[in-house]
């Protein structure tokens, strides 16, 4: 993949950062134990594959499921992108710095954050949906002594999103969510 950055000063006081990137991301060797485990494992359990368990499946359907599940999660193997990560991703940064008047040390940002689409399945048919995030910080900072700097900031992610949502992070062949994850609602860090 690639990434750019820009970053632009309108003024000495106001900063502005840009970044961009394409990812290409393919997963090789996967599961390298659990396909070792199978090879040295698995024509023991063939030669007793008529064996009915105590389920009452045989062990041949069992090493038949086994297969499967493995074929499956694996697949992902040699494709760019499928294992939940975003081809593309993006920023936009702002921030203002007071240096005189009665606000002279404090200062105020915005950003905007942009997650591409996810890919939840190995076909490529089935995508988490893109979302961009947006934050506000504001801080402030003095001197102490003129040797120390004190600085404390109040950052607020995900700034219009008060609940969160869950989003699919996997999904099977029909596109049914597998797994699920928690993107945050609205947050706040004082530092």
């Amino acid at each position: 993949g690639w990434e750019a950055q820009l970053t632009y000063n309108p003024t000495r006081n106001w900063r502005i950062y840009a970044n961009v990137s394409k990812n290409m991301v393919t997963a090789t060797d996967i599961f390298p134990v659990t396909r070792a485990y199978l090879a040295e494992n698995l024509p023991v359990w063939q030669s007793s594959s008529s064996i009915v368990t105590a389920n009452g499946q045989t062990v041949g359907q069992l090493i038949d499921v086994i297969q499967d599940q493995h074929a499956t999660r694996i697949a992902a193997e040699g494709v760019p992108n499928s294992l939940g990560g975003a081809e593309w991703n993006g920023a936009l940064t702002t921030r203002y710095s007071f240096t005189e008047g009665v606000l002279k040390g404090a200062h105020i940002g915005l950003n905007a954050r942009y997650r591409g689409a996810v890919f939840l399945t190995t076909t490529g048919r089935y995508k988490e949906d893109p979302y961009t995030t947006f934050g506000i910080n504001v801080g402030y900072n003095m001197k102490l002594r003129n040797r120390y700097t004190l600085e404390t900031q109040l950052g607020i992610e995900n700034a219009f999103d008060w609940d969160g949502r869950l989003v699919r992070s996997q999904a099977n062949g029909s596109g049914y969510a597998t797994r699920v994850r928690w993107l945050p609602g609205t947050s706040a860090v004082l530092t």
